[in-house]
């Protein structure tokens, strides 16, 4: 498996009680990568990875609470924090043609209908009613509300989006 295969949907954040149970931050709209799975694999800070066998999982506050085999006792765990739970790309389940992972969408390039360029897209953030594109262009920054009245196309051959920007932005 090629790093550039590789997607990071989590990461462990600390650990929970003396068993060697870690806390996951698991990012948006990855979960069933991991809860679909017997295993999982981190990529420790040096950067080498380990495939581990998940005990169980369960949601514990704003994250998920893991057990994972050969890792018995705090001082394992705490070897983990900063791990990032990765999962190869190629694992991921197929979307409609309307949908895109995340990953899909940060990096292309966002334009306008008229074809003028505003920037890349750099982050996504989620709000309570719909997703937010957060494209720059140096040191300038739009927020574009990922709405189809907004979004008009998605080329993803050639990593484009076409939006119709509301009055104002």
């Amino acid at each position: 498996m090629d790093d550039g295969d590789l997607l990071t949907v989590g990461r462990i954040n600390g650990v929970h009680g003396v068993r060697g149970n870690v806390k996951v931050q698991l990012f948006a709209g990855e979960e069933s990568i991991i809860l679909d799975h017997d295993e999982v694999v981190l990529r420790l800070a040096d950067g080498h990875r380990e495939t581990y066998e998940i005990q169980w999982i369960q949601p514990h506050r704003r994250g998920y609470l893991l057990a994972l085999a050969g890792v018995g006792d705090r001082m394992g765990a705490e070897a983990l924090v900063g791990a990032h739970l990765v999962v190869d790309k190629r694992r991921l389940p197929q979307l409609d043609d309307d949908s895109l992972y995340w990953f899909e969408l940060e990096g292309m390039t966002v334009t306008t209908i008229e074809g003028t360029p505003i920037g890349t897209i750099t982050a996504i953030m989620e709000t309570g009613s719909n997703d937010v594109y957060v494209v720059r262009s140096g040191k300038h920054e739009t927020l574009v509300p990922a709405l189809k009245s907004v979004v008009k196309r998605v080329d993803r051959q050639r990593r484009i989006m076409t939006v119709d920007l509301p009055e104002g932005l």
